[in-house]
């Protein structure tokens, strides 16, 4: 409870650096000055709505973290448990601005891909009701310019990747013309931040695997 207060303030703050970073540039442009007549400035400072919210991804739920990274990617990925062998399509699934691997610093110098590092995860567990993966759902303000959300979002799965020693894969939506027309905002900016739910480390060739040890965030 106390690491989940933490870890939402931990974004808060960098929800407001990027916000008050956004807001000093266009003031350059529509004056520093208050002005209950200056409309634009007045629009620039107007605060998104702060939303940051965690939940674990788990067997006793009937949920796959193979499936749930496919989905919230825009990915293919194929489950490669000889059990299943299903592969998982959403390619064609509209709304997916970016996709990306973050991981912590420790492995900078690794690289690994989308369906590897799942499927590592699966197989790394072995109980019918283990926790596959982590989730973070987190509001973009949509103030900012799409590289200005995208390096929030990043900022922020950097810091989980680094405080746990996991592997985050951060995907950032906007809502879909079909969303939009079933009444979802249209400044709903957000992003889905997949963690690992077991530490991450490197061998000495450079590869990248999963530990036995559970992350701080899962004990």
């Amino acid at each position: 409870m106390v690491e989940s207060l933490w870890l939402r303030a931990r974004f808060r703050e960098l929800w407001y650096i990027h916000l008050t970073v956004h807001i000093s540039q266009f003031s350059k442009h529509v004056g520093d000055t208050p002005n209950p007549n200056n409309q634009a400035r007045n629009q620039a400072i107007i605060m998104a709505i702060f939303m940051a919210s965690t939940k674990s991804v788990s067997r006793a739920k009937g949920q796959s973290a193979i499936a749930a990274a496919a989905y919230r990617a825009g990915d293919k990925l194929l489950d490669e448990d000889k059990e299943h062998r299903k592969t998982h399509d959403y390619q064609k699934r509209s709304g997916v601005l970016s996709a990306d691997i973050i991981l912590p610093t420790v492995l900078a110098d690794g690289d690994i891909g989308r369906a590897e590092l799942w499927n590592m995860a699966e197989r790394n567990e072995t109980r019918k009701n283990s926790r596959v993966a982590r989730e973070w759902l987190i509001a973009l303000p949509h103030e900012l310019s799409e590289q200005d959300r995208k390096d929030l979002a990043h900022d922020f799965a950097k810091t989980l990747a680094d405080r746990y020693q996991v592997i985050a894969d951060c995907a950032i939506h906007v809502p879909t013309d079909k969303e939009i027309e079933r009444g979802a905002s249209p400044l709903n900016f957000h992003a889905h931040i997949l963690l690992t739910t077991r530490t991450a480390t490197i061998d000495d060739d450079g590869k990248i695997y999963l530990t036995k040890d559970k992350a701080d965030s899962e004990i």
